[in-house]
């Protein structure tokens, strides 16, 4: 079957006025799909105004030649052409991995806001796409291949050749003799996505000609099951926060998600992690987390680490705790409220200082108070209760275990007479008709949105 503009039906049903931008990079599919759309232009058929993009990667040393060939054709075919050099700067992930972030995020800066990204993937990337997930062990979303659309910043993603196979596209370049750039890298047989294109799908071919329709179905089912998945998620999820309504969005009662299937926990916790804008653990982390995480006890230490936050458990709920900045658990800091009614801490928010009677540390107790940080062995003797250690106290008050050592402790001399959000020292209590100084801690705002206990202290 050939290929012809009139197939590009993603595009002629988009809406009157449509701003388009077009990742050309001067290779086979990019050119026919500029090309294409440029006809449809020209018949007065495109819903919209054109542009192209041409991201260098500066990975070879043609890539300089690679950018005037686009800016020469462009030229001719009358497409505005923005052209974006990135550095791939050292990194975790494969130089095709960075690569591509690269790539996206040059595209997403120069998407206005309901504007389209149209990108060349054809149906035989699909069925590359497919073997190469099937190799890594991927689930129904991984399955159901690339998406022909999908939401990309405040702009949308289209494939409009998703449907058409490489040979089309061919063809087509040569009937309308097209000119386009051959990467070399392309053939290096080393590279996976290379190795199947050139050794293995041809072979399918020779032996299952009509293998892109049969796995074209494949994605498609697996695509309608892994939006069921979701939506069985999505309904667990919302049973949950309905049997406790006083959970953050950042944690989960493991209380109910026990009561799961481990098939439907890890279902549950990777729609979880997607909704919390975190990246997919992958099966074996789903596994840690149900097998590991979710039996854990109430005071369990059990954590795993995930992008740039840390799962942990605490009072039966798995909560998600970013990494809060470094602080120096050594430093001390004077302060004088009467003179300085907030003290800011380094990576650690800072603290508030509002005059009260009968409330708060006496002012006469505390002309000059030193803050520190917890270091062990500290005490404290609140109004009407026994002399108790700290440690006792951050437990009584279930002051999440992340905080603890970032709690900003306040001593007169070597005696701890305050523990914002705790309480005062008895020795240095207001008396009812005393002046005296309620102290707040407010923490970095990061840590607020991933605790529930200190928050709603807080509020209170």
């Amino acid at each position: 079957m050939g290929f012809s503009p009139t197939q590009l039906t993603t595009v002629l049903t988009l809406p009157p006025g449509s701003n388009l931008l077009v990742g050309y990079s001067g290779g086979l599919d990019s050119t026919v799909l500029l090309h294409a759309l440029v006809k449809l232009r020209d018949a007065d058929r495109l819903p919209g105004s054109l542009r192209a993009i041409h991201v260098d990667h500066q990975l070879q040393q043609d890539s300089g030649q690679w950018r005037d060939h686009c800016e020469v054709w462009c030229g001719k075919w009358q497409v505005p052409l923005i052209t974006a050099q990135v550095d791939l700067e050292q990194g975790s992930g494969s130089i095709e991995a960075r690569a591509r972030a690269a790539r996206y995020a040059a595209f997403t800066k120069h998407l206005d806001s309901g504007s389209y990204l149209l990108l060349a993937h054809h149906r035989d990337d699909q069925m590359e796409t497919l073997l190469l997930r099937l190799m890594r062990g991927a689930g129904m979303r991984g399955l159901a291949g690339i998406p022909q659309q999908r939401e990309l910043a405040e702009a949308t993603l289209l494939r409009p050749l998703l449907e058409t196979d490489r040979a089309a596209l061919r063809d087509y370049a040569e009937a309308e003799e097209l000119q386009w750039i051959e990467d070399g890298s392309n053939e290096n047989t080393d590279l996976d996505r290379n190795f199947l294109r050139h050794e293995i799908l041809p072979r399918l071919q020779s032996r299952w000609s009509g293998y892109r329709e049969s796995w074209s179905k494949t994605t498609a089912l697996a695509k309608e099951s892994g939006a069921l998945l979701e939506d069985l998620a999505s309904l667990d999820l919302a049973r949950l926060r309905s049997e406790d309504t006083d959970i953050l969005n950042t944690q989960l009662p493991l209380a109910g998600v026990a009561q799961l299937s481990e098939a439907r926990q890890r279902n549950l916790l990777r729609f979880w992690l997607e909704q919390a804008g975190l990246p997919d653990p992958g099966w074996q982390g789903l596994q840690q987390l149900v097998s590991e995480l979710v039996p854990a006890g109430a005071d369990s230490a059990a954590q795993m680490e995930l992008g740039d936050v840390v799962l942990r458990v605490f009072q039966k709920y798995l909560y998600i705790v970013p990494r809060l900045p470094e602080i120096d658990g050594g430093a001390e800091f004077s302060w004088q409220p009467g003179q300085q009614p907030e003290l800011v801490l380094p990576g650690n928010g800072r603290l508030r200082a509002t005059a009260a009677t009968g409330a708060g540390i006496s002012q006469q107790h505390c002309s000059e108070l030193l803050v520190r940080y917890r270091q062990g062995g500290e005490d404290c003797s609140l109004p009407g209760r026994p002399r108790k250690p700290l440690k006792k106290l951050l437990q009584e008050q279930a002051v999440e275990p992340w905080l603890r050592s970032r709690m900003p402790l306040l001593f007169q001399q070597d005696e701890l007479v305050c523990v914002p959000v705790i309480g005062v020292s008895a020795n240095a209590s207001a008396a009812p008709d005393e002046a005296g100084w309620l102290i707040n801690w407010e923490p970095p705002e990061v840590a607020l949105k991933h605790t529930k206990a200190l928050l709603l202290k807080l509020k209170a």
